[in-house]
């Protein structure tokens, strides 16, 4: 029993290191690539469904049409919120390990803001994907509050998260420039995505100078 439980946990961690490998060494126009298909895959998936299991347009093609928007929301929620959360999970680990000022971090906070986002984006997902949004607007002809509520609750995880969501960001300027980690500034954006890119870039070099060694022993900050 010892054994099997040694050899799942070398498994385990083996998966957890290739994917993390994976991850920070994926070139910036394949993250652009897993992101497109986060997208597009639930569309795909939706018409799909829709044209084999729905028959021809009909009468009711309206209403069809909304189901289907509604279903791949639901997906594409789902499905985004789980290739960020992998994504910004394992770059985060990454850069933790080579970052020498870990006591600046609070990097217990960054993992489960992940996982906050993450519950909030299956949480959405389902909502759409099971219809419950669309059966009670239909029936009350007005907007659950329950909507509000998630609003809300996502406005308060945003504004609790706001800096530490943005650590793989900072940590890899700190890296790259010799900076502590404290003294890294962002240049605003109202691009998200190409700041995106630009970290995916970032972490390529990290990689090629440092590896998977865990450490930075060419610089003191």
């Amino acid at each position: 029993m010892a054994a099997l439980l040694r050899d799942i946990k070398r498994f385990i961690d083996f998966t957890l290191s290739k994917m993390k490998s994976l991850f920070v060494k994926m070139k910036p126009w394949q993250l652009v690539l897993l992101f497109a298909f986060a997208y597009l895959l639930p569309i795909m998936v939706s018409l799909g469904l829709e044209n084999s299991l729905l028959g021809p347009p009909g009468e009711e093609f309206a209403i069809r049409s909304i189901v289907t928007f509604f279903r791949a929301l639901g997906m594409i929620a789902i499905l985004v919120s789980l290739v960020i959360f992998l994504w910004k999970w394992f770059i985060g680990h990454y850069l933790y390990d080579l970052l020498p000022d870990k006591e600046e971090v609070n990097f217990k906070k960054y993992k489960l803001s992940l996982i906050i986002n993450l519950v909030f984006g299956i949480i959405w997902g389902l909502l759409f994907l099971t219809g419950f949004v669309f059966v009670l607007i239909l029936s009350t002809g007005q907007i659950p509050y329950l909507f509000f509520l998630l609003i809300l609750l996502v406005g308060v995880n945003v504004f609790i998260f706001a800096r530490i969501n943005l650590f793989p960001y900072f940590a890899s300027k700190s890296i790259l420039q010799s900076l502590p980690y404290r003294a890294v500034t962002l240049t605003p954006t109202f691009f998200r995505f190409i700041r995106t890119i630009e970290l995916q870039k970032e972490l390529n070099e990290i990689y090629s100078r440092f590896g998977n060694s865990g450490k930075v022993d060419e610089r003191t900050i």
